[in-house]
């Protein structure tokens, strides 16, 4: 007797299949069009170092990326078979990279907003801020808050994890860290959203 036979709540047999088929063609897509990005990047990238915002869409398409492929090569899997397919502990693992990449992306794509300021309400300095030095400083403060925050969730009271019946990664509520955790997250998304959309008003 599988869960949704025992629990009524649980999804059906059928809804996890069409749940995972959606999930994996989306991922499917949007993972080979980033994965296009990153190799026309690459192949002109004489080209595209000259100005950082490429340097900064190298950093977020790779991070970007990083989380599809969890998507589809893990929570697909996990959903069709209505378990984690590798064992706790590898799960662990999984939202470990996605917290650490979710909050890169994140940094990436306030820190690319400023960037697109700077391009274009003080284009005088530009060169001299975005300087080579400074775009690494910038990729190296990026992947650090990534760190940071992904390293939380291999704290046994903060652990991240996949949830098959939701379809979506989230915060085990049955850890009292992460009750805090969620607030971090949602101050911090919330603060990134409302710069965005103050910085697009000054284009």
């Amino acid at each position: 007797m599988n869960k949704s036979e025992s629990d009524p709540a649980a999804p059906k047999e059928w809804e996890n299949i069409v749940a995972a088929s959606v999930i994996g063609v989306l991922s499917l897509i949007t993972l080979s069009a980033y994965i296009l990005v990153i190799v026309i990047l690459f192949r002109n990238l004489k080209t595209f170092a000259k100005n950082s915002y490429y340097t900064l869409a190298l950093s977020l398409a790779f991070s970007d990326c990083t989380m599809l492929a969890l998507f589809l090569f893990y929570s697909v899997p996990c959903t069709l078979l209505h378990k984690r397919i590798f064992g706790d502990t590898f799960d662990l693992a999984m939202g470990v990279i996605c917290n650490v990449v979710y909050f890169a992306g994140l940094t990436c794509m306030s820190l690319t907003a400023i960037n697109r300021y700077w391009a274009v309400c003080r284009f005088a300095s530009y060169a001299r801020v975005y300087s080579t030095r400074n775009v690494v400083i910038l990729l190296c403060f990026i992947w650090l808050v990534g760190i940071v925050s992904g390293t939380f969730q291999a704290i046994p009271c903060c652990y991240l994890r996949y949830f098959y019946d939701e379809y979506t990664y989230g915060y085990d509520l049955k850890l009292w860290g992460n009750h805090y955790y969620i607030w971090f997250d949602k101050i911090i998304w919330r603060c990134v959203s409302l710069y965005n959309q103050g910085s697009s008003l000054l284009y």
